[in-house]
């Protein structure tokens, strides 16, 4: 781990997991969260994200329209909701821990959706 600055890039990815996850953790509104999301998925250099509700797509950002995806994650949010990443087999400049990434959508989903849901008052 200490050959070739993996032990930083290990430090650094941790780092932005953790400020991904406590952003996630403060959106106001789901336009707020999933703005987040797509900001982590082009600085991981997916190729896409999506989320769904119903079988059908609720929003989706396409970042390389040409490329075939070499893997496709999708993680559960709701009963009937999930989000979907898709990237390549090549490594990239800025992995993400997928692992640690589910963690933080899955932790902030539940806790945000029920502010998001509140009726505002008037």
């Amino acid at each position: 781990l200490l050959m070739g600055g993996e032990f930083r890039q290990t430090l650094q990815e941790k780092a932005r997991i953790r400020n991904l996850a406590d952003a996630l953790g403060r959106c106001a509104t789901e336009e707020e969260w999933w703005d987040l999301l797509v900001r982590a998925g082009r600085e991981a250099g997916w190729f896409a994200i999506a989320w769904t509700r119903d079988r059908s797509v609720r929003r989706e950002q396409i970042f390389h329209k040409q490329a075939q995806p070499g893997w496709s994650l999708t993680l559960p949010l709701a009963e009937s909701e999930s989000l979907q990443v898709e990237g390549g087999v090549q490594p990239t400049d800025r992995p993400l821990d997928l692992m640690a990434f589910a963690q933080a959508v899955h932790g902030s989903f539940a806790a945000r959706r029920r502010v998001w849901e509140r009726p505002a008052l008037s």
